[in-house]
């Protein structure tokens, strides 16, 4: 495997550092899931509060960004007359906050003892962390216990970030959404680890090695959930962009992170943005197991869903080819990543990109974005567009290739050394801060 640094400066003469891994294999290549850590809590509450919440007050109010440590327990209503019978801890509580707290001017009012005590004691082991804007509204924000830092992995020779996941505000547009679900296709030797999400670009190699770009309505994928079969032909699978509620009738299995998180009878129930909902005529009220798995998907060694596409068949894109979320246009339909630079020429940011050269042999591409705080102007990488990704790929002879997520969680790990700098940073002292993410890549 090579690794490799290069420096490329823009006509304007601003800095732009990059790095290349060439691993040796796709066989190589696998999925982990980082362990979650209260560390990672922290530095993304640090995130909302330092860079979203207070440096954009005037469109903020009150934001409860919360997390439910294992052990803690606690007693709910197991059917809402909106949102189903509800099977995920997490989610009840997340419509307790939503029913229960309220605000006035900068007071939070806990109007219920249930309530109230989860509150104090989620405050008293800093699992909660309130942030306060300019409204007088409130948002509530759950995070999964999917978020952990690629430091903390066992030593491996490469790790990385990878997938898309519900991150920003509009991403959290249900009861049944937490901050870290991944979102997009993942397969390893022919099983899937999350099916396809949100019609974006997937990157596909198959066993004899080639290397392809793929639209999602390619695949199709069976979904096992407590020994039943749901398939084309006895239920329908909602996402969002498509859909933001389910139509009426049958019976809503809410799936996020693979579980069943909710069931609802009669539909009109809401997709959520980092999961889907099956529709079904089967009278499920109830599962043993709701762990949801798939069938596998005969000669197809691996798959990574993200996007957009950068080069296809040597050819560069141009343009967006996957659809994304344009916040400026709010009465849309949400769904993640909210966030994405809509300027594709214009707005730069680190990048991650994964593809193939023209032996499809696999390269993983890290562009060094600026720092959140301290950037220096000509010594500090710049960052890049996704045009400007485009073509520092056509150099380096990409032939196919999609962006992973980029932004504050781009980075790589070889041999457990980071070779380029993170762009989260501390706005005292510019230190780096790594960002918790749910799923990497990894090379043993």
């Amino acid at each position: 495997m090579k690794n490799t640094i290069r420096t490329y400066a823009y006509e304007n003469g601003e800095k732009q550092r990059v790095q290349i891994v060439q691993p040796d294999s796709w066989e190589s290549l696998n999925f982990i899931m980082p362990p979650f850590s209260h560390a990672a809590f922290a530095n993304l509450a640090d995130l909302y509060d330092k860079y979203i919440v207070r440096r954009y007050s005037v469109i903020f109010g009150t934001v409860i960004l919360f997390y439910l440590p294992e052990d803690i327990d606690f007693e709910y209503e197991e059917y809402d007359e909106e949102f189903g019978f509800i099977y995920d801890k997490l989610t009840a509580c997340t419509l307790l906050f939503r029913n229960g707290i309220t605000v006035d001017g900068d007071r939070i009012r806990i109007n219920d003892e249930k309530v109230s005590l989860i509150y104090d004691l989620l405050e008293e082991r800093q699992c909660l962390r309130v942030m306060k804007g300019r409204l007088n509204t409130l948002t509530i924000l759950p995070v999964g216990r999917t978020i952990g830092f690629l430091s903390d992995l066992p030593e491996c020779t490469l790790k990385m970030n990878s997938s898309f996941f519900t991150m920003d505000l509009p991403d959290i547009s249900t009861p049944y959404d937490r901050i870290g679900s991944p979102v997009g296709m993942y397969v390893k030797d022919e099983n899937v680890i999350y099916p396809p999400m949100h019609e974006r670009d997937i990157l596909t190699v198959d066993d004899e090695g080639a290397v392809s770009i793929h639209q999602q309505s390619e695949f199709r994928i069976r979904y096992m959930i407590d020994r039943i079969i749901f398939h084309e032909h006895n239920s329908a699978v909602y996402t969002r962009p498509a859909y933001k509620i389910t139509p009426k009738g049958g019976y809503d299995i809410v799936v996020v992170n693979n579980e069943v998180i909710a069931m609802k009878p009669g539909g009109n129930t809401p997709v959520p943005s980092g999961g889907y909902v099956i529709k079904t005529s089967y009278a499920v009220t109830s599962f043993s197991d709701r762990t949801v798995r798939y069938g596998k998907l005969n000669g197809i060694a691996f798959t990574v869903q993200c996007g957009n596409s950068v080069i296809v068949n040597g050819e560069r894109q141009r343009g967006f080819t996957s659809p994304f979320y344009d916040i400026r246009k709010p009465w849309t339909v949400s769904f993640p990543p909210s966030l994405y630079p809509l300027n594709y020429h214009r707005d730069r940011a680190p990048r991650m990109i994964i593809g193939a050269d023209r032996k499809n042999d696999p390269m993983i591409i890290w562009i060094e974005g600026a720092g959140k705080f301290g950037y220096e102007k000509y010594v500090d990488s710049c960052g890049a567009s996704l045009n400007e990704s485009e073509l520092i790929c056509e150099r380096l002879g990409v032939q196919n290739a999609v962006h992973l997520d980029g932004g504050g969680s781009a980075q790589i790990l070889y041999h457990d050394k980071r070779y380029l700098k993170l762009s989260d940073r501390n706005s005292r002292n510019y230190k780096e801060k790594e960002r918790g993410v749910p799923l990497a890549i990894y090379i043993k």
